[in-house]
């Protein structure tokens, strides 16, 4: 694993000294580095960085930043952001390169991946089911034209994340949908579908709408 010398030197950086205190000004010197989350257990961080003109995330145990794994994607497709859902256990999002959108345009989908790189697969979207078919799970995720978004990591709720669903065949008059989603399998429960077209839903601290 090659890594550009800037990187390995803010890498550096945060092992030798008071990581807890220095991070973000060390990573903030790195115009490569888009953004960094710790583990909710400190134990892994997760920086979002872009190399060679695409997105992709990294994982480190930490404080003593040995790498654990990466994270990216073939063709177009790039991280967006991510979330750490539980100490082992991240969510991302999925972007793809558009020369006609700064940013990339968000494709909807929902991919999960352990801290050490196992366990990978789409949990949400057009590709979750296609993913899931050669896998071992054996509640099969429905491929689902929609896009999903997080409204809620559920922190009393290690296994789940609260999203928000819309479905691309309804264009801007769908209903906006909310389920837990269990990022280790891709399930969904307690759905909850808004009254009236575009309507927020908003959820409180246990993640009741």
């Amino acid at each position: 694993m090659k890594w550009p010398g800037i990187f390995l030197c803010v890498l550096s950086l945060l092992a030798t000294r008071d990581a807890q205190t220095s991070i973000i000004e060390d990573l903030a010197r790195n115009a490569e580095i888009l953004s960094a989350k710790i583990s909710p257990q400190g134990d892994y961080l997760g920086v979002l960085r872009i190399a060679d003109d695409k997105r992709s995330l990294v994982i480190f145990s930490f404080p003593g930043m040995k790498f654990s794994s990466q994270l990216s994607f073939p063709d177009r497709d790039e991280v967006g952001n991510f979330w750490w859902v539980n100490d082992e256990r991240i969510v991302a999002s999925v972007i793809q390169q558009s020369a006609y959108l700064e940013g990339g345009r968000s494709t909807g989908e929902l991919f999960g991946m352990n801290a050490d790189g196992k366990k990978k697969q789409y949990l949400f979207g057009y590709r979750a089911g296609i993913n899931n078919r050669s896998s071992r799970i054996r509640e099969k995720i429905e491929t689902e034209y929609a896009s999903a978004t997080i409204m809620d990591r559920l922190p009393a709720h290690p296994n789940e994340m609260l999203v928000g669903i819309r479905q691309w065949t309804s264009g801007f008059s769908s209903h906006v949908e909310s389920d837990w989603l269990d990022v280790y399998s891709g399930r969904r429960s307690n759905k909850v579908l808004a009254a009236t077209p575009n309507a927020q839903l908003v959820a409180d601290k246990d993640g009741e709408i």
